[in-house]
């Protein structure tokens, strides 16, 4: 795969947290908190690293 088992399994907990955002009206610490991260800022870096946007901006033009 090329990735570290980290970096794969950070991948796949942003992609379920984007559904999350999308289908849940769960608070970002709330997500967080469920897929395993013990720091809510971490989770926030991470996901902007990844999407290129904040959870918060993520939810806001994804919402159906």
């Amino acid at each position: 795969m090329g990735k570290s088992p980290i970096v794969y399994a950070n991948r796949v907990k942003i992609n379920t947290a984007k559904l999350m955002l999308i289908q849940t009206n769960d608070t970002i610490r709330q997500i967080s908190s469920t897929l395993g991260f013990d720091n809510v800022t971490y989770f926030h870096r991470l996901f902007k690293n990844i999407e290129g946007v904040t959870p918060k901006q993520y939810r806001e033009r994804n919402k159906m």
